[in-house]
């Protein structure tokens, strides 16, 4: 879904249609501030759509790999002047929300399957 969002646009573009993308999808503007300027500094964006046990396997395999906790990296960008992804608003909780309908899309030729769960989200930091 995120791909099929970005698509269109431009690389000056490439943030601001990232941080409508994430916003879009149920994450805070502060949060999806944060993911923008974790790109914006040579990071990587993995989204996975899983639940239960396939999101915990996904998570064990992500922190195997390397993925750094975010809210900690925002941190340590605070510390160096960082002003973005402090906007008051709340961060995510522990508890996973379903993403809002109008953010599901089908995958490109793929044709939707309103039977399906939506998809869920995990706090910063559990996967980055």
């Amino acid at each position: 879904w995120l791909v099929a969002a970005l698509s269109g646009a431009g690389v000056g573009a490439a943030a601001g249609g990232l941080i409508g993308a994430l916003t879009g999808a149920g994450l805070s503007g502060a949060d999806a501030e944060t993911y923008a300027e974790g790109i914006r500094r040579g990071g990587t964006l993995v989204t996975v759509r899983a639940d239960g046990e396939v999101a915990d396997r996904v998570i064990a395999l992500m922190q195997r790999a390397g993925a750094v906790d975010l809210d900690e990296r925002a941190e340590g960008w605070r510390a160096q002047g960082w002003t973005g992804g402090t906007t008051g608003e709340p961060r995510a909780t522990g508890t996973p929300s379903p993403v809002p309908e109008p953010a599901l899309a089908p995958e490109p030729g793929t044709p939707a399957d309103p039977t399906a769960s939506p998809p869920t989200r995990r706090p910063p930091g559990e996967i980055a």
